[in-house]
């Protein structure tokens, strides 16, 4: 309909990067269609400041329910308490989460969605309520393990509790992503849903600048939380990582040069005449455009998009272009 295009109009163009992209319709479609939240369910949400996490709390909160998020670091528990909603924060990094579950969900939790696994999956199993219901979205807890991948020991509280854990991938719900856009839009145009977005231009990311960005005199200024854009003109430097190790939701303007050691993971946008040096991986759903020159042992899986004098260096790995 016209309003429907309306609404869609009146967003800004970043937006479809998150709330109105993937992240978007992974929270969307994450929390309602298999947390299945109802007015009064007490809802735990993990990477609570993250571009998924911070949506589906929101959405729950909308719903009227109560939502704990989890998250890690002071200024990230701040931001989704004082500017998201969340009823109650936990930082993982300083609390201990057994007993900050105690405190804030003392009759339990009626869902989880769980973005982390590990240690917080364990405990969340441990507060289920009767015919709870815990999403697995995904484990970044345990993406980069050296060792045996940690999972849940506690499970039998999913028998006992008549409870359901079920994993959810967000492209099952692609022939509803207009419903769940156009509902979004409406939320942002009154004023019920927010995101943070950075926008850097003309910055430089030195080395090993490990998830935080600098201020325009290059000093350390705040850690990344929610969407990342890189305008023209950047500059990110060897070993530099965002979020841990990767770009992910990100776009990245012309002009930019990405040094080695660089991960480029899932739904980014590298513009026309940027330069990426050696050792960078590729994950699914990104676009490269024209004139766009990219070293050795580049990595590349699933989904990419090639745009036109293109140049791929050796050591070149491809799975599923």
């Amino acid at each position: 309909s016209s309003a429907a295009s309306d609404v869609y109009k009146r967003q800004p163009i970043h937006r479809y990067l998150g709330a109105l992209g993937m992240p978007g319709m992974t929270a969307y479609f994450g929390i309602i269609n298999e947390g299945k939240i109802k007015s009064g369910d007490i809802v735990l949400v993990s990477a609570a400041a993250g571009a998924v996490g911070s949506l589906v709390g929101q959405i729950a909160k909308i719903k009227g329910c109560k939502v704990i998020g989890v998250a890690g670091g002071k200024e990230k528990c701040k931001y989704v308490k004082e500017q998201l909603g969340f009823d109650e924060v936990i930082d993982y990094k300083n609390d201990n989460i057994y007993s900050s579950l105690k405190k804030y969900c003392p009759e339990g939790i009626d869902v989880y969605f769980d973005n982390v696994g590990g240690e917080i999956l364990e405990a969340a199993l441990a507060k289920l309520r009767m015919n709870s219901r815990v999403v697995i979205c995904g484990a970044i807890s345990q993406y980069n393990n050296k060792s045996k991948m940690k999972g849940p020991s506690n499970y039998l509280s999913l028998l006992v509790n008549r409870a359901t854990m079920k994993g959810m991938v967000v492209f099952d719900y692609k022939n509803d992503y207009p419903m769940a856009i156009k509902q979004i839009s409406e939320w942002f145009q009154q004023g019920k849903l927010k995101s943070n977005v950075s926008i850097l231009d003309g910055c430089i990311i030195g080395k090993k600048g490990f998830g935080f960005f600098p201020s325009k005199n290059g000093n350390i200024r705040y850690p990344h939380i929610g969407i990342v854009i890189i305008e023209d003109n950047c500059e990110i430097g060897c070993g530099s990582t965002i979020d841990r190790g990767s770009l992910s939701n990100t776009i990245i303007g012309k002009n930019t040069f990405l040094d080695n050691q660089v991960h480029i993971a899932h739904n980014n946008t590298i513009g026309e005449n940027c330069i990426i040096a050696g050792q960078v991986g590729f994950a699914g759903s990104s676009t490269l455009g024209n004139n766009v020159m990219i070293g050795g042992q580049a990595g590349i899986s699933g989904h990419l998009k090639v745009g036109s004098n293109v140049q791929i260096g050796g050591g070149l790995s491809l799975i599923h272009i």
